[in-house]
């Protein structure tokens, strides 16, 4: 399971906001629509290019304040399933 894209309606200081979490593919949500579309990009990353164990790094950076951790455990909380979909 990979998880390429977070759209976040409302969370703490997030408001309608998408957060892509892939390398080699981006994503847009329209809101509007309800229409998740895969974006196609220039670039791609070499085969192996962070060896043959590991498939993607994504780095979350900003500003302190900026809501980094707060992404971070949105991401673990819907792993872990402690928030649910409908």
């Amino acid at each position: 399971m990979k998880i390429c894209y977070v759209w976040i309606k409302e969370y703490r200081n997030f408001r309608n906001m998408g957060i892509n979490l892939s390398s080699n593919e981006k994503f847009k949500y329209d809101s509007d629509l309800n229409v998740l579309s895969k974006i196609d990009v220039n670039y791609k990353l070499p085969k192996d290019f962070f060896g043959n164990v590991i498939t993607d790094i994504t780095g979350i950076i900003g500003k302190n304040g900026a809501g980094k951790s707060n992404a971070i455990e949105l991401i673990c909380k819907i792993l872990k399933g402690f928030i649910y979909f409908f």
